[in-house]
């Protein structure tokens, strides 16, 4: 459980690290790339999920997910 979480956490600074190299011309990224990357780091949260089973992690990971879904998808929104 601590090892998915720990997970959860590396892949999303690794994400950031990208997101920071991109804005500043660093390296340069599609935005595709750096959606699908967002998308992949959520994965470690949801192994976390299954393994705890409590209504307040899914609850935050359900929050994750959503915003991450209205960043990705504007458009969806009511």
């Amino acid at each position: 459980m601590k090892r998915s979480l720990l997970t959860f956490i590396l892949a999303g600074a690794v994400v950031l690290l990208l997101h920071m190299l991109n804005e500043y011309h660093v390296i340069t990224l599609s935005i595709t790339v750096l959606s699908v990357l967002r998308w992949i780091s959520l994965v470690p949260l949801f192994i976390f999920g299954f393994q705890k089973k409590s209504l307040t992690g899914w609850i935050i990971i359900m929050l994750l997910t959503g915003s991450e879904f209205g960043y990705d998808f504007p458009g969806a929104g009511i």
